[in-house]
């Protein structure tokens, strides 16, 4: 990944995004990666991650949390989830997925210790770090390049 998260746009997207109550849906993407977050009224998680970063830096990363997995390997600096949860900057993270399946479940941005994701039970959201099903579930952490605040 060659350009910088903003970190300031970010927060202005998840702060609009929040303040609209914007669903999850499984499947659901944003219509365009360029569009205005008032076009999006659903969206799933790694069409979340995908939008969040592609506005916040212009990387397009692939869509679905098992090729974003496998961007993030072939792309990124892995870190751990406990240093991510207390470190500066922006970090993708991926859950363990299922006995006998192959592919993450979900995919988030933590940035602060809090989530930054499109999870089923809240739409766009954020969590604290160490809530019980992310926190016990976590598989891979991924340092995501920042520009400076």
């Amino acid at each position: 990944m060659q350009d910088p998260v903003n970190l300031n746009l970010l927060d202005e997207i998840m702060a609009h995004m929040m303040g609209r109550g914007v669903g999850y849906k499984l499947g659901a993407k944003a219509p365009s990666l360029g569009c205005d977050t008032l076009a999006i009224e659903q969206i799933d998680c790694s069409g979340f991650v995908r939008y969040v970063i592609a506005r916040c830096s212009g990387v397009i990363v692939p869509d679905g949390s098992q090729n974003q997995l496998d961007w993030a390997r072939g792309n990124l600096n892995p870190s751990s989830y406990k240093y991510a949860a207390h470190g500066e900057g922006l970090y993708i993270c991926f859950i363990t997925p299922h006995i006998g399946k192959e592919w993450p479940r979900h995919v988030w941005l933590m940035r602060q210790g809090y989530t930054r994701e499109s999870c089923g039970s809240q739409g766009v959201t954020e969590r604290p770090y160490n809530t019980p099903i992310l926190i016990d579930n976590v598989s891979a952490t991924f340092d995501l390049p920042c520009a400076k605040e």
